[in-house]
């Protein structure tokens, strides 16, 4: 009898320090936007009190997920792609990600690299998921036609002067130029100071993608305008029955630098890189038919480039918006249109 109650003794006390470290376990808040469009990879599974790997991804085992930044999410188990939604609890710790009957997760660890999710198993022990950060080229997902393209800008120096340091021999013992050459430099010099280069202007562009939703007798696929540092406006307008329209047109350069100090003036640049639903009736309506298209603006101005995406837009203006987001918004989209299709 004493043995057995030692035994029963010994596994109480173990059940009792599982549950205190689960709970003195301190899950720090994260940054959310550094959240947005993640793409992970599944490597193992550990028992969070004993830190025992308990299962590994093999070959035979890809396990993939997408958070988006329309807080839905897109799960790649071996072949399969499953759509889902996701959120943070209000404490910015804990992620609401309905994988296998866990629908809550706690953020023991968030990187740049790495992504560790924590879960209880009937209360009695918990598990962590760990994942490593992948590239659009690692992952499985195929891109949406909504989401928004990948912009370079470069930066042109002015290249340097080829004859500044002609007619001088150089370290390494090379003739200087003859007269005749040194004359011709001349002339090329003082033509290039009366016609000095123009300046090339500022690069400018404007990426507005998406809105609306998934649903109607005629389902919209893709709904993309971009205005180009040249002035040339581009718009990709497709629905499942009309198919694909490509219209495009020019607009002076005053026309769009004028739109451009006009989004400045309503503080586009300081707005937040997202806005997500912050109530219980807007995270309902994001999983109800028709679906939601998430709204992405892309605006580059040199060397600023700043992209806000809301998940949620219906062009009815903010007044009547579930969703919480700069009523600034709707004058700089309206801007946009208006100067870009009219």
């Amino acid at each position: 009898m004493k043995a057995k109650s030692l035994f029963i003794w010994l596994v109480s006390s173990i059940f009792a320090l599982n549950i205190a470290a689960q709970t003195a376990r301190i899950y720090p808040a994260i940054n959310e936007n550094k959240l947005l469009q993640t793409k992970w990879k599944y490597t193992y599974t550990t028992h969070t009190e004993s830190n025992t790997i308990i299962h590994k991804a093999d070959k035979d085992y890809k396990y993939f997920l997408f958070l988006k930044y329309d807080n839905t999410t897109q799960t790649y188990i071996n072949g399969r792609t499953i759509d889902g939604t996701w959120s943070l609890n209000s404490e910015k710790n804990q992620l609401n990600y309905d994988f296998r009957k866990i629908k809550s997760w706690r953020i023991a660890e968030f990187t740049d690299q790495t992504l560790i999710l924590e879960y209880n198993l009937h209360s009695k022990a918990s598990y962590r998921y760990h994942f490593v950060s992948v590239s659009n080229e690692q992952a499985p997902f195929v891109r949406s036609p909504f989401d928004l393209p990948d912009v370079l800008v470069i930066n042109k120096q002015a290249a340097p002067d080829p004859f500044k340091f002609r007619g001088v021999k150089d370290e390494i013992g090379k003739r200087p130029l003859t007269p005749r050459q040194l004359a011709r430099d001349a002339r090329r010099a003082a033509k290039r100071e009366r016609n000095p280069p123009k300046e090339e202007p500022i690069f400018i562009q404007i990426e507005l993608v998406g809105g609306g939703f998934f649903g109607g007798l005629d389902r919209v696929l893709r709904n993309n305008l971009v205005i180009k540092t040249n002035g040339q406006v581009v718009r990709e307008f497709q629905t499942e029955r009309q198919g694909l329209q490509v219209t495009r047109r020019t607009i002076p350069r005053k026309d769009l630098e004028d739109l451009l100090k006009y989004i400045e003036t309503q503080q586009f640049f300081s707005f937040q890189q997202t806005y997500t639903c912050q109530t219980g009736d807007c995270q309902k309506r994001m999983s109800q038919q028709p679906r939601p298209i998430a709204l992405s603006l892309c605006i580059t101005y040199g060397f600023r480039r700043k992209v806000v995406m809301i998940p949620f837009w219906d062009g009815q203006g903010h007044d009547k918006s579930i969703l919480e987001y700069p009523p600034q918004l709707d004058a700089i989209v309206k801007a946009i249109e208006k100067t870009a299709l009219y």
